[in-house]
C-alpha cells in the first residue's frame, strides 16, 4: 500500500495542475458483442408479458454469488405480476448470470397500482429498500423495511417537474438523491436533488425533492439530449458515475458518465441507428432496451469497465471494475497518467483503445476478478496531505483473461482528491 500511495502522491506533484477533463478518453473495451439477452428474450417471458422496454440490475444482500435483482418494464404485463395484460407495467425477479435466466417474483406487484403506464423501475442500489418509477402523472416512490419484502403501493414524489423523467436513486456524500431528466434555466440534462422519504409516507405526507437541483450530466453531441440514468455505485456505497443514454433525433445510444461532473465528456458504450434506452449493469455485462426489437427482448454487451472515485485527503480511494469473462479468472492492472491522449488509440492485439497518455504511466494496483460476480475493486489509502487537494488525474485498466488469451482496455476514468 505504501508504494501505491507514494506513486499517487508523486504523480500529483509531477502534474502540478489539474488534468483537463474536456477530452473524451476511451470507452469500455468490448469483449462480447451486442446481442439479445437469453434471460430477457421474450420467448422466455411468455408468462410475464410481450416485450421489454427497460432493464436494471442491483446486487442486494440476499443475492447469491453470480445473481442480481432485476427490474424490468414489460409490455402487456400479466395479471399475475400486477398488470392487466393490456398495458405496460413493472416486474422484479432474479437474474442468474451463469445460467442467463430470469426468475420473476411478485415483489413489485403493488407498484403497478392504478395501472398508470408504469415504466422504469429502479431500486436504491445498496439495500434495495427504496423504489422509484415513472407513471403517467409523475414520479412515484415506495419503501420497504427489508429487502425480501414486497413493495407497498407507491406515493407520488412532490417537486419533480414533468412526467416520464427516468428517475433513479442513490447516495452521494451520505445523502439520498433522486436522479432525473429535466431542464432548468434552459439547460437540459440529468439532474440530482436531495430526496426526502418520510418514515410514515401518505398522500398528505409524500416523499419529495428539496434544495437546488444539481446538473450531473449534459449533452456531448451538439443536438443531443441525455436520458435514462442508472447510478453506478462504488464500494463506499456512493454513486460515482452513471450508465445512461444520449439521443440525437430518433437515434439513442448508450454511454458511461464516469463521474458526476457535467463538463466531463461521456463515453460511448453501444451505438446503432435505433433507440436504445434505460439499461443496467451486472459484473462485466451491460443490459439495455433496444427499440429495434422491444418485442423480442433487451440487449446485452460484454465489456471491461472501470469506475474512479472522488475522495478526501486521508480517506480511501476506491476504484471499481467489471470484466466479462468466460474462464475462472482475470486480472486488471490499473494505470494512472498525467493526461489523456487527444484521441484514443487502438493497439494491436488488444480489445478496446488506449486512452491514457503513455509518456508517464504509474501502476496504482491490480484488481483480481475471480468471483462469479465478475467484479472487483482496489482500495488506495490517501495520505492526509493538503498538497493533494484538487488533484484530478485519469486512470485506465487492462484486463487480462489468460485462459482465453484476451487483453482488453477498460474505459478511462478519473480519480479526484478533495
Amino acid at each position: 500500500m505504501g508504494k501505491i500511495t507514494l506513486s499517487l502522491l508523486s504523480a500529483g506533484l509531477l502534474a502540478g495542475v489539474v488534468a483537463a477533463q474536456g477530452i473524451p478518453g476511451a470507452g469500455p473495451g468490448v469483449i462480447r458483442g451486442q446481442q439479445i439477452s437469453k434471460a430477457f428474450d421474450t420467448k422466455n417471458l411468455t408468462k410475464v408479458g410481450t416485450g421489454v422496454t427497460q432493464v436494471s440490475l442491483v446486487k442486494l444482500p440476499n443475492n447469491a454469488p453470480g445473481t442480481w435483482t432485476a427490474c424490468l418494464t414489460i409490455q402487456r404485463l400479466a395479471s399475475a405480476y400486477g398488470g392487466t395484460g393490456q398495458v405496460d407495467g413493472v416486474v422484479m425477479g432474479t437474474w442468474n448470470m451463469a445460467k442467463n435466466t430470469f426468475t420473476p417474483n411478485t415483489l413489485a406487484n403493488k407498484l403497478n397500482t392504478g395501472n398508470k403506464g408504469e415504466f422504469g423501475l429502479m431500486l436504491e442500489p445498496k439495500l434495495g429498500l427504496v423504489a422509484v418509477l415513472d407513471k403517467s402523472d409523475g414520479v412515484y416512490l415506495a419503501k420497504r423495511n427489508v429487502f425480501t419484502q414486497a413493495f407497498p403501493a407507491p406515493f407520488k414524489v412532490k417537486g419533480v417537474p414533468g412526467t416520464y423523467v427516468d428517475p433513479s436513486v442513490g447516495t452521494v456524500g451520505g445523502k439520498l438523491k433522486l436522479f432525473y431528466v429535466a431542464t432548468f434555466n434552459n439547460v437540459a440534462g440529468i439532474y440530482m436533488s436531495d430526496l426526502v422519504v418520510p418514515a410514515n409516507m401518505s398522500a398528505t405526507n409524500p416523499p419529495s425533492v428539496t434544495g437546488t437541483p444539481v446538473l450531473v450530466s449534459a449533452k456531448v453531441q451538439a443536438s443531443g439530449l441525455v436520458h435514462s440514468p442508472t447510478p453506478m455505485m462504488g464500494p463506499d456505497n456512493d454513486i460515482e458515475g452513471l450508465f445512461m443514454a444520449e439521443r440525437v433525433g430518433n437515434d439513442s445510444d448508450m454511454f458511461i458518465a464516469n463521474d458526476l461532473n457535467p463538463s466531463t465528456p461521456t463515453l460511448k458504450v453501444a451505438d446503432n441507428t435505433a433507440w436504445m434506452n434505460n439499461g443496467g449493469f451486472a459484473g462485466g455485462i451491460f443490459h439495455f432496451a433496444n427499440s429495434a426489437h422491444y418485442a423480442s427482448g433487451s440487449d446485452e454487451l460484454g465489456v471491461a469497465w472501470l469506475l474512479g472515485d472522488n475522495e478526501k485527503v486521508g480517506g480511501t480511494m476506491n476504484i471499481t471494475s467489471g470484466v466479462f469473462r468466460e474462464s475462472a479468472a482475470a486480472v486488471m492492472p490499473v494505470f494512472l497518467s498525467l493526461k489523456l491522449l487527444p484521441a484514443a488509440l487502438p493497439i494491436g492485439g488488444f480489445l478496446g483503445k488506449l486512452g491514457l497518455d503513455p509518456a508517464v504511466l504509474v501502476t496504482v494496483g491490480t484488481i483480481t476478478h475471480a468471483t462469479p460476480d465478475q467484479r472487483g475493486s482496489l482500495a488506495i489509502p490517501l495520505p492526509n496531505n493538503n498538497a493533494l487537494k484538487g488533484l484530478v488525474l485519469p486512470i485506465q485498466g487492462v484486463a487480462f483473461e489468460l485462459a482465453k488469451g484476451r487483453k482488453t482496455f477498460s474505459n478511462t476514468a478519473w480519480v479526484k482528491i478533495k
